[in-house]
């Protein structure tokens, strides 16, 4: 368990890192850096809890009907997707 948290810690600095960066170079000053870097990570984070808010009583819902398996394929199908997209459009655009 030790070795999960100390990787999703490193997993975080990086990302953090290359947020800042990102931030510098939109010429952000870097004394108001940590700030901005604070500000979208928050937002990051209260978007996802609106995202599981919303999702898991759908989700709940769904598991007592005959749709079960169609719906976590399809949703997982469309995540992976995005994700994909999302990868094509960071690396090579």
């Amino acid at each position: 368990m030790v070795s999960e948290s100390g990787d999703s810690f490193s997993f975080g600095l990086g990302h953090g890192g290359e947020f800042s960066s990102a931030l510098r170079e939109l010429g952000r000053p870097p004394h108001g850096l940590l700030l901005a870097l604070f500000g979208f990570n928050a937002g990051v984070e209260i978007g996802q809890a609106l995202v599981v808010a919303v999702a898991l009583p759908v989700l709940m819902l769904v598991r007592t009907t005959r749709w079960e398996h169609r719906v976590i394929w399809s949703s997982s199908l469309a995540i992976l997707l995005v994700g994909v997209i999302l990868f094509v459009e960071r690396a090579f655009f």
